[in-house]
């Protein structure tokens, strides 16, 4: 069994305020979960309004496999208008 984590550290440029940001990373995790049926934590400091950072984790068979949702899962996040991927990482373990 492989565990493919992708983490990305993301921007927010149209929150206003840590409600603003909240709701935000609050969606985009329930969506990433429901689509991909992956565990996902938030990361870094949460306090700051403009900043975030997501970890995504899959379990596959396959290292093909779980590289490939890590990818697709990437995509879905670089194709939410709200959000800006300042960098990010895909690790195989």
């Amino acid at each position: 069994m492989f565990a493919c984590v992708l983490e990305a550290e993301l921007r927010l440029p149209g929150a206003r305020s840590l409600k603003d940001r909240r709701r935000v990373i609050k969606s985009v995790k329930e969506r990433l979960k429901k689509r991909f049926n992956a565990a996902v934590i938030e990361t870094g400091d949460k306090d700051k309004w403009q900043t975030a950072g997501l970890g995504v984790c899959f379990l596959s068979e396959r290292k093909s496999d779980a590289e490939r949702l890590a990818q697709q899962a990437l995509s879905f996040i670089l194709g939410d208008y709200r959000l800006e991927v300042t960098r990010h990482t895909v690790t195989v373990h």
